[in-house]
């Protein structure tokens, strides 16, 4: 009979983006699509515990993945703009071991997939004035 509490829990540690950006000027306004690479570093850890022990598990990964997004640029005088852009960002699937902290081998596996979200707010100031 199982006794014990098991959790898991999965995180990006850090993301980074390479994307290429394409847009359509008017006046001062700047509107853009963009995509390209996602590349994060996850960890996910298991914890058990039961009357007798209290046991964690973890193992980091590199996720290699995708975004696209869109946004806008408005330069508001020569030399301050503001923005805002959103990206979706889909990290792909990967899988987790998770060995014994005793030395005792595996115990166990998880795949895990991030898909986030991400919202950016900008404001610049542009030097020299153009």
């Amino acid at each position: 009979v199982f006794r014990g509490t098991a959790t898991f829990t999965a995180e990006v540690d850090w993301l980074l983006l390479a994307q290429a950006r394409i847009g359509y000027t008017h006046d001062r306004l700047l509107i853009f699509v963009q995509g390209g690479y996602a590349g994060a570093d996850g960890t996910a850890s298991a914890n058990y515990t039961d009357f007798a022990s209290d046991q964690t598990f973890s193992d980091s990964n590199w996720h290699n993945g995708w975004t696209i997004g869109g946004g806008f640029s408005y330069k508001a005088t020569e030399t301050l703009s503001f923005g805002a852009e959103y990206n979706y960002v889909d990290l792909n699937s990967d899988s987790y071991s998770f060995d014994s902290p005793l030395g005792a081998g595996p115990a166990g596996t998880a795949d895990v997939d991030h898909q986030m979200h991400v919202a950016k707010f900008t404001i610049n100031y542009h030097f020299g004035g153009n």
